[in-house]
């Protein structure tokens, strides 16, 4: 499905939750590293 990986905090926790949403980054940087986050655990197989 089209849309891109989005890193969301909760504030609370240090936890930091890769969800896949509609294309609405601002930064370029983010997607980039959204991506490299999606695929690590593809090529660590």
């Amino acid at each position: 499905k089209p849309g891109v990986f989005r890193r969301l905090d909760d504030g609370i926790s240090s936890t930091v939750v890769v969800a896949w949403g509609p294309p609405q980054l601002e930064d370029p940087t983010e997607k980039i590293i959204a991506y490299k986050v999606s695929i690590i655990p593809y090529e660590s197989d």
